[in-house]
């Protein structure tokens, strides 16, 4: 079997490993922005609880 490295299988390999990182990052990023709403939601009703019941009664 005769190993050729051309730019199609160069190409193919790093637009591959171009896309794998993309989904990945967009996983975390998504993951993230998730957590810091999540985060952000949980105070605010934290605060809404301290305060004389807010507008939730």
């Amino acid at each position: 079997m005769k190993v050729r490295w051309s730019w199609v299988d160069f190409f193919r390999s790093f637009f591959t490993s171009f896309i794998i990182a993309f989904i990945v990052s967009f996983v975390i990023a998504y993951i993230v922005s998730y957590a810091i709403t999540a985060a952000i939601k949980q105070r605010k009703d934290g605060f809404t609880d301290m305060k004389s019941c807010g507008d939730n009664c």
